[in-house]
This record gives C-alpha cells, structure tokens and sequence, in this order.
C-alpha cells in the first residue's frame, strides 16, 4: 500500500513479510536496524527502583525478569504435586524457585526431559506477554484474551508478577498520585503530558484513564524522549554527511537505516553509540541490539553489543566476500 504506517509495521509471524519491501538505497548497501534492547522494561526497572527489576539489568550476575514472573507462577500453574514431582526428579537449591526454573529450561537429551523444558519455556512465554501488558495496568480479562488463555490463569501470572516486583506496583501508585495533585506526569527530562482536564471530569472512566496514563506516560514517554536524543546525536555527529548512508526512520524502539557495505561498520558503530549512552539518571545501562541484511524484513543478528568482527562475518555472508571498511 502506499503511505504505510511505519509504527504498525510487525516484527514477527506472517506480517514481518511487509518489512520486505524496504530496501537498500542501491545495489550494493545493505538494511540496519538498531533497537533498544527492553527499552521500556529498563525504563520501569530504572524509575521505580524496583530491587528485583534492577537485577534484571544492572549487576555481574543478572536475572531473566519473564522467567522470575514465571518460577511465581509454577505452582498454581502446574499445581503443587506437579511441582514437587520436578523438585525430586531435578532437585532445588535452598526452596528457590527461580533457579529451579531455570533448570527445568535447560533440561534436554530424552523425550522427557525435552518435554519438560518446552512446559517451562511456553510458561516463560506467557509471563512474558504478561510482563509487558501489566506494565501498562493491563488487567486478567484483557491479559486473557490476549493470550488466548483462561482469565484464572491471567490472575495467576498477575498475582506473581506483583509478588516479585511489588516496588514496581507501589511507584505506579506514587506517580499516580502526583499527577492528582500536579495535573500532569512528566518524562524523566520534564517534558509534560497535561492531563487535568480528564482529571477534573464527571466520568469516572476518563478519571480512571487518566490516573492509568500517568506511570505510562513516564515509561513511553520517556522511551519515546530517549529514541529522539539518539537521533540528535546521530544527526550531530555528522555521520549522515560523511558516509554513503540514508535514514530511513524510527519504527518502534528501532533506528532503520541503509548503509553501504564499505561503510557500514563505521556506521553502525556511530550509530550504536548514539542508542546506549546513559539516559535521565536511571541507574541502567541501555543497549542496541544489531541486526542487518538485504533487506528489512531479512536480517541477521549481531548482538547487542558492537563488535566489529560480527558485523564483517554478516557482511561477507550477505555479498558473499570480504567487505572493505572505511575508517
């Protein structure tokens, strides 16, 4: 179609087909995107100070946040004979759930063993939809039918995912708060969202809506501020000057560009830069996570950090020969 709408563009199943037809801008470039990695998981992490979310992301031995959500969930999930059957056939280290779990993940070499790591993974899976639609006070009913699962089993994934990040849930309430009292909520750099005219409203839901818009804003607005610095930086650095490069446009939390093959390590590598400097004070680090190929819809991985070495292998893979580098 023409004009598509760029933000409704999938990343995955039968629609990442459409991200096919943007292509480089000639023959011998290539498609880049950058996006940041759990951008607004860190974003919540970082402003709520949630202890647990923090050890998602800060720290020598980090922690996975779904398969947290997801070792709160076992026993309800699965039930508590279910659950002591694993615990005496793989075994649990001090009653603790999570480092069960993510044994029960790695299992592998039977059909059995296969079985019961594929249960786990499909849990990982839910908590983690859920993860992101709680986030935003998602609630079991919409959780439900998003997920394609029974409302009890929303409420159990809920009920987890309060309990190991219940500082997450009080600063939600605390900024709720301060937009009754201010009128609006505010990113992490001041920028507003005016929000007293709902506030002030006869209707209960607009009120409701409202208060919910708070703690969202704070997160999306504040991914939002920090993809438009990224770009600033790009533009400053004077790289879409100096290079044979176009860019294409922010979709989603990724920067998409194309790049010709010669310089497009360097490119990259001024671009990644860009994404992963520190934002807002949060007590975070931000990565990009890289991905390039012939076009936007075929891309191959190259990590989340810039190693230059990955992005000359795909490089090689897609041209089919070593690619000069232009310094």
């Amino acid at each position: 179609p023409s004009d598509p709408n760029l933000a409704q563009l999938p990343k995955k199943g039968e629609g990442v087909k459409f991200r096919e037809n943007f292509l480089p801008h000639k023959k011998d470039a290539v498609m880049v995107s950058i996006d940041f990695a759990g951008q607004e998981l860190r974003q919540g992490a970082g402003q709520s100070l949630d202890a647990n979310m923090l050890a998602c992301f800060v720290g020598d031995n980090l922690k996975d946040m779904h398969s947290m959500t997801a070792s709160g969930a076992m026993e309800k999930k699965w039930g508590r004979k279910k659950l002591d059957e694993l615990i005496s056939e793989f075994g649990q280290d001090g009653g603790d759930d999570y480092a069960l779990f993510l044994r029960l993940r790695k299992l592998a070499g039977d059909e059995h063993k296969d079985a019961v790591a594929k249960l786990a993974d499909d849990l990982r899976k839910s908590a983690k939809n859920v993860n992101f639609g709680a986030q935003y006070d998602a609630q079991a009913p919409k959780l439900a039918e998003t997920l394609v699962i029974p409302v009890a089993d929303a409420q159990t994934f809920l009920d987890a995912k309060f309990a190991m990040f219940p500082r997450f849930e009080e600063w939600k309430d605390e900024v709720k708060d301060e937009v009754k009292a201010l009128g609006y909520a505010t990113t992490c750099m001041g920028a507003r969202r005016h929000l007293r005219e709902a506030l002030l409203s006869d209707n209960k839901w607009d009120v409701e809506k409202a208060l919910r818009q708070g703690p969202n804003f704070k997160i999306q607005g504040s991914s939002a501020e920090q993809t438009k610095l990224a770009i600033a930086r790009v533009w400053r650095s004077g790289v879409l000057f100096k290079y044979d490069v176009v860019f294409f446009a922010p979709i989603h939390d990724e920067l998409v560009f194309s790049v010709h093959k010669d310089h497009a390590v360097e490119v990259i590598r001024i671009f990644h830069d860009a994404m992963t400097q520190p934002y807002g004070n949060l007590p975070v680090p931000f990565l990009g996570s890289i991905s390039l190929g012939p076009n936007f819809g075929e891309q191959y991985e190259a990590g989340d950090e810039f190693i230059e070495e990955n992005i000359k292998e795909i490089l090689a893979k897609i041209f089919g020969e070593e690619v000069a580098t232009t310094e």
